[in-house]
């Protein structure tokens, strides 16, 4: 039996085994029947533990300290996070988006001392000594990373057709009635003028309907590359579907970026610049953040199109997390 549940994702907590247990340890989680949630690798606060909840189920954050590092962790019970019970509960939307909030809600509230690398929703370890031993196989490597994070924010840009696509076959085209023939006997030449009429409308509706998506695409590019510039690192995210956005206006950019503090400024009037750019009138830019950096939790080095963890608004990580889930 392994000692890790994950880290996984929200649809797929996955069992993976970690290696041999340190010399060593500290004590195993205090309540018997508790598993460990980790929620986040941050360093040791000089204060108290973030006055966040996490998971109502749980007890008080706390954190297990390991040199420079420590992890936010909170005991569970383990019975109501066993793998069998996490799929039938983050199954279910509404139970989902709650989890991945109260998730979100500890890791924010830990951004709040310092840098942090978030861990992926239902990270759990079967005791404190195992959640500290996989901390010390990491530990150059968050150690590391913290160093990257300290100073950045993630801010998420995301652009949107500016009006909802064409539709290329209107409901009343396709049952509007086709005129009596006339003219030839047995030919319905009327009927068929209009059905080569109808025909040539359809396609002209889908060329504009395409012309447009990809002039939107151009445009994005170019909201891109200029938010790049100001940019640490970049990650360009899989689009959303109608179904996550819950908007009938396409998505063409879903990206996140990780900025500076002193690069903030530059990038705030990059977007005023973009959004009042005449040339770009036909795409909506929506920006959120500051949020910690998910999309960069990597333990490799950064790099353009690095993959990344999705969405960054918890409800809309759990959403997509459920989507990709269910087509697995």
């Amino acid at each position: 039996m392994s000692d890790l549940w994950g880290p996984g994702t929200a649809a797929s907590p996955g069992l993976r085994a970690d290696g041999p247990a340190p010399e060593t340890a500290p004590e195993q989680s205090p309540e018997t029947g508790q598993a460990t949630y980790v929620f986040a690798v941050c360093r040791p606060a000089a204060g108290d533990v973030p006055a966040a909840r996490g998971h109502a189920e749980g007890g008080p954050l706390r954190t297990l300290g390991l040199g420079r590092l420590a992890l936010l962790v909170q005991s569970v019970p383990a019975d109501a996070f066993s793998e069998d019970e996490l799929r039938r509960r983050l199954g279910d939307r509404a139970e989902l988006e709650r989890c991945a909030r109260d998730h979100h809600a500890a890791v924010e509230a830990a951004r709040a001392s310092g840098p942090v690398i978030p861990f992926p929703l239902a990270t759990l370890y079967r005791s404190d000594r195992r959640a500290v031993e996989a901390l010390r196989a990491g530990e150059p490597r968050f150690s590391a990373l913290l160093d990257r994070l300290t100073g950045h924010v993630e801010w998420a840009v995301k652009v949107h057709l500016a009006r909802p696509a064409a539709d290329p076959e209107p409901a009343e085209a396709t049952t509007r009635p086709a005129p009596t023939g006339q003219g030839v006997p047995g030919r319905g030449a009327s009927g068929e003028g209009a059905g080569r009429a109808y025909l040539s409308r359809v396609s002209g509706r889908r060329r504009q309907a395409d012309e447009e998506r990809q002039a939107a695409f151009r445009a994005a590019a170019q909201v891109d590359e200029a938010v790049r510039r100001h940019a640490t690192a970049a990650v360009r995210h899989r689009l959303h579907s109608a179904e996550l956005t819950g908007s009938n206006k396409a998505q063409v950019l879903n990206a996140a970026y990780l900025i500076a503090e002193e690069a903030y400024p530059a990038f705030v009037r990059t977007v005023a610049d973009l959004r009042g750019t005449p040339a770009l009138s036909g795409i909506e830019i929506d920006v959120t953040g500051p949020w910690a950096p998910y999309s960069f939790a990597e333990l490799g080095d950064y790099a353009p199109g690095q993959p990344g963890a999705g969405a960054t608004d918890p409800a809309e990580r759990a959403s997509a997390s459920r989507s990709e889930g269910n087509a697995r």
